[in-house]
């Protein structure tokens, strides 16, 4: 899809049909006199949900960083800041999506808002997005100077004209892309960073209220720790950008990030069992939050100027669909899988507590991740 719209132009326009398929399939998902206990056509329903997501994001992050290249007085570093406002937004969709759902019929007020929000979003792209924006970076023009340094005399000193070799044909730009060790590299190192991201987050609820026995309320209180942080540094996402440079940006985030799990680990296991150590507890997950928000505030507003400035000309979409999908889709399938494989072997075969199956794992994902952050430090 988004070759399609790189070769056709078509983001904005692919953005509001996606925007509106992901609204519907989620609607039909919720309609249990249709689809109750029919667990194919709902996983059916929510791979087309979930596909036409993992499609829109990208696009908007194309759209978006396509508009400040174009509009004078801003620049593509600014991206941080509009990431800032996906913050906020997850943040009020959290909050009002609780009390849509306790004050309409089951948990369908959700959907309702899901709808809501999605027709305003699909407004605010028709009418604040130029039906002729271009997702395309400006040429450089090396061609044309080289043509401009050709000098007749020098055209007139060659005696003999050979017959000119059949030109070969260029490459697509989605070829050179995918064929490009530089980009395979980078997105290798992203994939990286969502499969930390996954498992933390697949099994942070479980490890959190169900081994150490904390309350929802808990978890309530550690997104408000990732959510400032996350919102801080998308603000100062350009000015730490500048500072640093985006690779040493994206292995701290990552380094932030592998701090997050490591504190899920077993070092801790004597603070979170000790009832004497309860402010500790708090403060050490708070801190691990803190992290969450490092690594995803540095990360992406960085590795989508990195994947756009890696991008050929007429594919910079298709770059940010593969880093999309890598850090999320891919990243959670193999995040998913591998943990399965570990938790089976650990309370399976080796027959270890959930407590200890669990720390595990996050101590395997700590290893993983600590041998890609020393990988992309040397490439």
């Amino acid at each position: 899809l988004s070759n399609l719209a790189d070769t056709y132009g078509a983001h904005r326009d692919m953005t509001i049909f996606l925007t509106a398929a992901y609204c519907l399939f989620n609607s039909l998902s919720c309609m249990k006199q249709l689809f109750g206990g029919n667990f194919p056509v709902l996983m059916a329903l929510k791979l087309l949900a979930t596909s036409a997501s993992g499609v829109m994001f990208p696009f908007v992050d194309a759209i978006v960083v396509a508009l400040l290249g174009q509009q004078g007085g801003f620049s593509k570093d600014s991206l941080g800041v509009q990431r800032l406002f996906a913050s906020v937004g997850n943040w009020c969709a959290t909050q009002l999506s609780t009390k849509f759902n306790r004050y309409m019929v089951s948990e369908e007020g959700m959907y309702f808002l899901l709808n809501l929000s999605g027709l305003v979003f699909m407004l605010i792209v028709l009418l604040c997005t130029s039906p002729d924006l271009k997702i395309k970076k400006k040429s450089h023009g090396h061609g044309d100077e080289k043509k401009a340094t050709a000098t007749p005399a020098a055209d007139a000193a060659v005696p003999i004209q050979t017959p000119a070799e059949p030109a070969q044909p260029e490459a697509s730009p989605l070829w050179r892309l995918l064929t490009s060790i530089e980009f395979l590299a980078f997105l290798g190192f992203i994939l990286t960073a969502g499969y930390s991201r996954s498992v933390t987050n697949i099994y942070q609820k479980h490890y959190i209220v169900g081994v150490l026995k904390k309350s929802n309320d808990t978890l309530n209180k550690m997104s408000n720790f990732r959510i400032v942080s996350e919102m801080l540094i998308y603000f100062f996402s350009k000015d730490i950008i500048n500072l640093f440079g985006p690779h040493w940006v994206l292995l701290i985030s990552q380094a932030s990030g592998l701090v997050r799990v490591f504190i899920y680990t077993s070092l801790f296991t004597e603070i979170y069992t000790n009832p004497e150590k309860v402010d500790m507890q708090f403060w050490l997950m708070g801190l691990g939050e803190l992290m969450k928000g490092l690594n995803t505030g540095m990360m992406m507003p960085c590795a989508i100027k990195v994947a756009n400035e890696m991008a050929p000309s007429g594919c910079e979409g298709s770059a940010q669909s593969l880093l999309s999908g890598c850090y999320n889709a891919l990243g959670l399938t193999v995040g998913g899988v591998a943990s399965a494989i570990i938790l089976w072997v650990m309370q399976v075969l080796l027959e270890k507590s959930d407590e200890v199956a669990v720390e595990t794992l996050f101590g395997i994902s700590s290893a993983v991740t600590a041998l890609f952050i020393v990988g992309f430090f040397l490439k």
